[in-house]
């Protein structure tokens, strides 16, 4: 499986080998940009309120203007879906700086976004998630504000071939003795079969928006969080 052949950029479907970015995207050259993935499950988005309401935030605290509202937001996921048949799997949706034709680190007063989607088609539960992975350990080495939801993503990308050449599936990330979390997920960790363990949000961890909804169930069923 990979990405579907329809695809939108700023502003417009188009097949993804005609997609066309400008190479002085902010998002290219400082990766200025944000970006959330949302689950689809019979043709339905899981959490999107929840990825929506992240993406705003992270958004203002990178100082890229919305380019949607979530109404519209949601309309265009919906969209792209619709033009790719997609009905399990993901949507992928990164919001950039934009490009201005020059490579300047403070860059206009005014941002003017950079926006692509792309959706895959993709099996959600399968082997990993009924038997489980293997892992290593490394040190979590991210910028300090781990908390946004960016596409600064080089020392996530470094620990999974880390972990390839391990002949394991992914790492988890410590840093000064204490576990911050995967190296693209939240971490829990079970005791006796009744108690659940996750770090706790700050600018250490991303609030992930799954690690959300697993706690309300959680404690829906009775199980003791910490």
């Amino acid at each position: 499986m990979g990405p579907a052949e329809g695809v939108y950029l700023n502003g417009s479907f188009v097949k993804a080998d005609e997609a066309s970015l400008s190479p002085f995207d902010r998002g290219l050259l400082f990766a200025h940009a944000a970006y959330e993935v949302t689950a689809v499950f019979n043709g339905k988005l899981i959490d999107f309120e929840g990825h929506a309401r992240r993406l705003f935030r992270t958004l203002e605290g990178i100082e890229i203007p919305p380019p949607f509202d979530a109404d519209a937001l949601e309309m265009l996921h919906r969209e792209l879906l619709e033009r790719n048949g997609v009905t399990e799997g993901f949507v992928y949706l990164q919001v950039t700086g934009g490009a201005y034709g020059t490579r300047d680190f403070a860059g206009p007063k005014a941002l003017d976004p950079g926006v692509f989607l792309f959706c895959e088609a993709r099996t959600l539960i399968g082997e990993r998630a009924r038997d489980g992975v293997g892992a290593i350990l490394v040190e979590d080495q991210r910028w300090k504000r781990r908390d946004y939801k960016t596409t600064q993503l080089l020392s996530q990308a470094l620990a999974y071939r880390a972990a390839e050449r391990a002949g394991v599936f992914g790492a988890i990330l410590h840093e000064d003795g204490m576990v911050t979390e995967a190296a693209s997920a939240n971490l829990w960790v079970v005791l006796d079969g009744e108690r659940v363990l996750t770090r706790n949000l700050g600018h250490q961890i991303l609030p992930g928006i799954t690690r959300q909804s697993v706690l309300e169930r959680l404690r829906e069923a009775g199980l003791s969080v910490e």
